[in-house]
């Protein structure tokens, strides 16, 4: 076997260098029987975790190291050891957190290589004047003088090592190269200069092809080998990377839940005791007392959170206050959180109002340190969209023709070029979009840069970059060069700190309820789950804007089942998900009486309260351990394998033996094949009950207070600009329920949006363009100085810009203060800021400000903005119309009769012509690869769910735009009692002829 070991290899994370993925790039070397296998991605670690567990699967030893790059160093970093992994983690991170990668990395290997931790293979002369045993002079093949390096390193006594840099499996490959560097440095294609790019021959050669070119080199050759031997050991992962919070942790942890205990619960129980002393064994076992207390501590920040996900199954969890649905009382599964067999991490996650979580993110960083602080990072790849246009642009196509083609993309694309674009029938791709989509699996996937995770925060006992390399994100944030899953996969323990806007919605409907009605409702302590009126608006599906509930879907299976009480909420939020629509329909027929008999007897008592289905994630594991005698390690294993597409070797081994357990119980095959399939329906996204559990008792929550507090809860929605719908839809609803919406006033309105007994007032949020320091001043200056007296008035004390002076007359906000018309108005302004308040004309009119000064003002009589012109400003100032009900405008448009929404349910079976605004759509794949949608539409009178089948959906998802009028066509189709439209024909009503400048009214000024 040739004793040569290819040192220097990049993978797809030398990000927009590399074009191998890792697990081609192991399986390359394990057909070519490479015993050492090195990845060396430049500056980083970013595929690290990946690398060594596909090593360990294919028997090959991994070697570890990276490739740096910096104005003061080049060359590679090999470990020898676990600190030397720790020392080269530091060196990156260092690099990293200087701007200009001018980093001290030099002075930094300097001074860390002699402790011979690991190797350092470069042409640096400062470093190889060392002349250290740890230090080999670089001798790159690919170099024109190569022999002349290998030379000079013999002169200067210093052991050399032969680097073959690999970039790419094939020289084909170098293609995907050059595109890469392309759009990394924004240059086209044709305009790469040679230092833009690797040398073309950088990828895999014969090893006779070494040996037979280079073998006068022979003991460069063998240091290759020589190097691997030293540098392998035992890469640590998998052992958890715990934070501490206190010496005494576990007693601490222990005092905080029985001090708890009674404010938690009127009478505590044995079984209560038992269940705690259970939980507190394992966490003690674990070693994860210093978790719980820093979730603890972390929770203390703000009165309004959520704790969910499986951590809500813990009694722990609930005594601590990070969770607040008592596990006990709702039956919620523990072992789904911890127990003795699992390995990984769990992971809490945590809800704070949206406008919280920096503030949150802010304490966790000072408090445990910004050293030991980090957050995950986001490995963004290349998708469908941004390949085409990334290598449009490489190409020098113009931005206009990369829009035209950029809108005809699938939202579901499958790496094929035939199944990318939409068009349809009658047109095809321009001629030289047709030469680029060849290109665009080849970077479709490939990691482009890091971005922040949602949430997730790793803390660690000592510094992180001892752990793994950080970097700074553009956000401004530390992050870690891992994504969530080789994160997990490491060790690191994380905890999910989420913005959620529903959160900050009750706080502020909360707080306008003790401002409008003096009562004081508190957070924690209130739980509606018995209020008959909320129940009620939860069974009949009117849940807009009610977190959780909102979407299409959730509603309708609401009003399908007509159940609106907690529990029933808990399974529905968690029955609906991407593959489990057949067993949507058992589940609504069983539950309206159809007989059913548990598949097998055993499962009955699992699946008792789901009417027989399987519903949260836990079930799978129940299941396969009451009939399949998996233990709880292997049941927990599948139930995370079946929604992971990296695993399906490992799912292949489990159906294996869940089939095999229950044949050899003599169970029927056609009965394991009805319970597989339900385990199936969990492939895409699901939930454990914890979480659901969690979820609904927030949406309860908001749901209680928009049945009682209609106008406060919709505006705080408006306010924090969250939920399924645009800001239009919530209006609608709040009109619907009889709640009146007052426009911008400059006398009235607070920046923000709020709700106050039954008026919404539009806030100058809403205000397109309008700087923030304005709108945000307004009201504090009216709460000094008192309301304004007019628009003169308003600009000398708040001394505004012109343009945004504007902005407020087109939104009509002086109209409740000012007897003139806009067009009088924009007059009045131009000419204040022009300073020219003279004698123009004969006509004059005394005009006062709020100082009682009297100005001569000649205001010409200028002609009122027709009803057009007012609604186009609208337009133009909020982004919708906002005076009216949009429908109630294009109705007037109208040339057909069409029936209103609330009428539909009338016409089941028939074919209708209805009207509707374009609320939110949502494209599914059929079973088929076929692409259809979901739309929802509204009028002034109901909002109205609608199909478009594959056909439908690809003749007309084009011309579908948010906020727009259209003109449907279809047959009212009915399912248990709830009405939805099966779309034949569309056509967009033709609103743009009707809304024209009024140009000459303005010609004034």
């Amino acid at each position: 076997m040739s004793p040569f070991v290819w040192l220097e290899n990049h993978s797809i994370y030398s990000l927009m260098e590399g074009t191998i993925f890792i697990s081609d790039l192991v399986e390359i070397a394990k057909k070519r029987g490479f015993k050492y296998l090195a990845l060396t991605d430049t500056n980083g670690f970013y595929g690290l975790i990946n690398f060594v567990q596909a090593c360990k699967n294919a028997g090959i030893t991994p070697i570890i190291g990276s490739k740096i790059k910096s104005s003061s160093f080049n060359g590679l970093l090999i470990a020898r050891n676990m600190r030397g992994y720790s020392q080269i983690s530091e060196i990156i991170t260092e690099l990293h957190f200087n701007e200009d990668r001018n980093a001290n990395t030099l002075e930094s290997i300097m001074e860390t290589v002699n402790d011979q931790n690991y190797i350092v293979i470069t042409d640096n002369q400062k470093i190889l004047a060392l002349r250290n045993k740890n230090i080999y002079a670089e001798i790159n093949v690919l170099r024109k003088n190569y022999a002349l390096d290998y030379f000079n390193a013999k002169k200067m006594g210093v052991r050399s090592v032969l680097i073959h840099p690999v970039y790419f499996e094939t020289l084909e490959d170098y293609h995907i190269h050059r595109l890469l560097r392309a759009v990394y440095l924004n240059k086209k294609i044709h305009a790469l200069n040679e230092e833009d790019t690797e040398n073309e021959r950088s990828y895999f050669r014969e090893d006779n092809y070494i040996l037979r070119t280079f073998g006068f080199m022979w003991d460069a050759i063998k240091n290759t080998e020589e190097i691997a031997k030293e540098c392998v050991f035992d890469f640590k992962m998998g052992n958890l990377v715990m934070p501490i919070y206190s010496k005494n942790s576990f007693r601490l942890l222990k005092s905080l839940c029985y001090r708890n205990l009674s404010k938690r619960y009127n009478r505590v129980d044995s079984f209560i005791i038992r269940r705690l002393e259970k939980e507190l064994a394992i966490i003690r076992e674990k070693g994860f007392s210093d978790y719980f207390l820093i979730v603890h501590d972390i929770v203390k920040r703000s009165i309004y959170t959520c704790g969910r996900g499986s951590a809500a199954s813990s009694l722990v969890s609930y005594l601590l206050f990070i969770t607040h649905v008592d596990p006990i009382k709702y039956n919620l599964f523990f072992e789904r959180f911890l127990n003795r067999a699992r390995t990984d991490p769990p992971d809490i996650d945590l809800d704070f109002p949206w406008d919280e979580r920096d503030k949150i993110l802010n304490y966790i960083f000072r408090k445990y340190s910004s050293k030991n602080v980090a957050m995950i990072s986001n490995h963004i790849t290349f998708e469908a969209r941004s390949s085409l246009r990334e290598i449009a642009k490489a190409y020098g196509i113009s931005e206009n023709e990369i829009k035209q083609v950029t809108k005809h993309i699938k939202h579901y694309y499958s790496r094929t070029s035939d199944d990318f674009l939409n068009f349809s029938e009658n047109k095809t791709p321009p001629t030289q979009i047709k030469r680029i989509i060849k290109d665009v699996p080849l970077i479709y996937g490939r990691p482009r840069y890091l971005s922040v995770h949602a949430g997730g925060v790793v803390i660690t006992p000592k510094k992180i970059s001892s752990y793994i390399p950080v970097q700074m994100a553009p956000k401004g944030v530390p992050i870690i060069q891992l994504e969530k899953d080789q994160a997990e996969d490491f060790g690191f323990v994380k905890i999910d700190i989420l913005g959620n806007r529903s959160l900050a919605v009750i706080r502020d409907t909360l707080e306008l309820i003790k401002r409008h009605y003096g009562i004081t409702i508190d957070y924690w302590g209130f739980n509606p789950l018995d209020d008959k009126k909320t129940v009620e608006m939860m069974s009949k599906g009117n849940t807009i804007g009610v977190f959780y509930v909102e979407s299409p879907a959730m509603r309708q299976l609401q009003q399908k089942t007509k159940k609106g009480d907690y529990e029933h909420l808990v399974i529905h939020s968690s029955i609906i998900r991407p593959a489990a629509n057949f067993y949507i329909k058992e589940y609504i027929e069983r539950l309206k009486g159809k007989p059913y008999t548990p598949i097998l007897p055993a499962m009955g008592e699992i699946l008792k309260e789901s009417y027989g289905i399987m519903c949260y994630q836990e079930d799978i594991t129940k299941i396969a351990m009451k009939i399949a005698d998996f233990d709880i390690k292997e049941a927990q294993e599948l139930r995370k394998v079946i929604s992971k597409k990296n695993k399906i070797k490992r799912k292949q081994e489990l159906k294996e033996k869940f089939y095999s357990n229950l044949l050899h119980k003599g169970i029927d095959l056609k009965k394991i094949d009805e319970i597989w399939q339900m385990i199936e329906s969990f492939s895409g996204y699901s939930f454990c009950k914890a979480h659901s559990a969690s979820y609904a008792l927030v949406s309860f929550k908001a749901c209680y207070l928009k049945a009682h507090y209609p106008a406060e809860f919709l505006g705080a929605v408006l306010k924090n600009q969250g939920g399924y719908y645009s800001a239009l839809a919530y209006i609608s609803e709040a009109r619907r329920m009889g709640i009146k919406i007052a426009m911008p006033d400059i006398n009235k309105s607070r920046y923000f949006h709020y709700g106050q007994r039954n008026k919404i007032y539009i806030g100058f949020m809403i205000i397109k363009g309008l700087s923030y320091e304005l709108a945000s001043s307004i009201e504090k200056e009216r709460t000094r100085n008192g309301p304004f007296k007019g628009l003169i008035n308003f600009i000398r004390r708040l001394n505004p810009t012109l343009a945004d002076t504007i902005r407020l007359i087109k939104a009509g906000c002086f109209n409740g203060v000012e007897k003139y018309n806009i067009p009088q108005l924009l007059y009045l302004a131009h000419k204040f800021f022009e300073g020219s308040f003279k004698e123009i004309g004969p006509l004059f009119t005394q005009y006062f400000d709020s100082d009682e000064t009297m100005f001569n003002v000649h205001i010409p009589e200028l002609k009122d903005l027709s009803k057009e012109a007012k609604l186009l400003n609208e337009i133009k100032s909020f982004g919708f119309i906002l005076s009216e009900h949009p429908m109630e405008y294009y109705r007037s448009l109208l040339k057909e009769k069409v029936i209103k929404a609330i009428e539909i349910p009338k016409f089941a079976g028939k074919n209708i012509k209805v009207c509707g605004i374009l609320v939110t759509a949502k494209t599914v794949l059929t079973k088929d690869d076929n692409l259809m949608q979901f739309v929802s539409f509204e009028d002034e009178t109901s909002i109205f769910e609608s199909v478009l089948f594959p056909q439908i959906y690809k003749k007309f998802s084009l011309i579908l735009e948010e906020q727009m009028p259209y003109i449907l066509e279809g047959r009212v189709i009915q399912e248990y009692g709830v009405t939805s439209l099966e779309v034949s024909n569309i056509k967009k009503l033709n609103i743009k002829s009707t809304f024209k400048d009024e140009k000459t009214t303005y010609s004034v000024y």
